[in-house]
């Protein structure tokens, strides 16, 4: 079975670390600090065997050129490929790490060209998703440079995934996301059970990660959109009625901006 582990960096990012099937070789997902890898690194006696990046912002590559040598695997979006990406993927593109097929997901609307990588089930362990910042707990990511629709159609695109499947996201939001998920749906008493256990967890400087999509179809407004409740309270915050799941996602997704 695949060991994760975790480096806690930037902007409460989570740079993910997965183990590799040859001795002490690992891959690092979205590295945004070199010096916290290698450090993790050189005290866990590992090697790095590649990278995976799921899109470009600062916080998930800033340390790339910081780990890579010449001959580094370095697998990361196709469109508009970074300069280190020596294996551009593209939807449906696959890639083993430690046995397990990992599948690649084009999942735009935080940004144009962001990727998740998805594995198969395996002896026991569950579908992986590792995901960056289309989806948190509790909460999704901003636009960027992508559009309300897209984002929608990206996290559908989840919704359909297995229940059990587990959500590796790029940063520890979860506490904050879950306040406005109560907000917008005040009634969500699983929402209210997690973030209880969220503030034990956070108290005790424990992760909130990895979530599960059975949770996150219970606990995220934006997984949410088409709940009479939710709809309910984005017309009284707006005084407008959303038409539909869509309507509601975007006017979600542009509270969320201004939400304190």
């Amino acid at each position: 079975m695949m060991q994760i582990y975790a480096i806690p960096a930037c902007i409460q990012n989570y740079i993910w670390i997965l183990e590799d099937e040859q001795p002490n070789k690992v891959w690092v997902v979205d590295p945004g600090d070199g010096k916290l890898v290698q450090d993790w690194l050189n005290t866990q006696n590992k090697e790095l065997a590649g990278i995976l990046i799921t899109h470009h912002h600062w916080d998930h590559v800033d340390g790339i050129e910081d780990l890579v040598s010449a001959d580094t695997v370095v697998y990361g979006p196709g469109k508009n490929a970074l300069p280190y990406t020596n294996h551009p993927l593209f939807h449906g593109d696959s890639l083993n790490i430690n046995g397990i097929l990992f599948n690649t997901l084009e999942l735009p609307g935080h940004t144009q060209n962001h990727i998740a990588y998805l594995s198969e089930a395996k002896d026991g362990q569950p579908p992986m998703l590792f995901c960056g910042d289309i989806l948190f707990s509790a909460g999704c990511g901003r636009l960027k440079d992508g559009t309300a629709e897209q984002l929608f159609t990206s996290l559908q695109h989840i919704k359909s995934l297995p229940d059990d499947t587990a959500i590796y996201c790029g940063h520890e939001y979860t506490l904050a996301n879950l306040q406005f998920a109560l907000c917008v749906e005040p009634s969500n008493r699983d929402a209210k059970a997690h973030q209880q256990h969220c503030e034990i967890l956070r108290s005790q400087n424990k992760m909130t990660l990895p979530s599960t999509l059975k949770l996150e179809k219970l606990i995220n407004p934006f997984l949410r959109s088409d709940q009479p409740e939710i709809m309910a309270q984005c017309k009284k915050h707006f005084h407008l009625n959303p038409k539909n799941a869509l309507e509601c996602f975007a006017a979600l997704r542009k509270w969320k901006d201004n939400f304190v």
